[in-house]
């Protein structure tokens, strides 16, 4: 198996729920035409702005955000290539489990067979 390295560890950066939450909220489609404000994510999430700023530091770091600017306002877009190396590593390990569990299904199956 072929061991992929990350700047900082993707998985890592995706581990907390609040960041998970902040890339799914910058990957919806209008947030990847125009980004997403501080202000844009903290929105309906009871989430400070200063934790929100951690948040991105991080998945900034992580390679996974970007950050620029647009006029005075700063703009986050999320780096969807940032997580193929995690698709890539994750690719093998899912297609092993999908043939375990068509083999036990089959196995199974036999049993109403017999």
């Amino acid at each position: 198996m072929t061991i992929y390295h990350f700047q900082m560890d993707i998985f890592q950066a995706m581990a907390d729920p609040t960041r998970r939450n902040i890339i799914e909220r910058l990957s919806s489609y209008q947030a990847a035409k125009t980004g997403l404000s501080i202000k844009e994510l903290t929105a309906d999430t009871g989430i400070s702005r200063q934790a929100v700023t951690k948040h991105l530091n991080v998945l900034v770091k992580s390679g996974a955000v970007k950050a620029e600017f647009k006029g005075k306002e700063k703009r986050h877009f999320l780096k969807h290539y940032a997580f193929s190396g995690a698709f890539q590593w994750l690719a093998p390990i899912a297609e092993e489990w999908d043939e375990r569990l068509i083999r036990l299904k089959q196995h199974l199956n036999k049993g109403d067979i017999e």
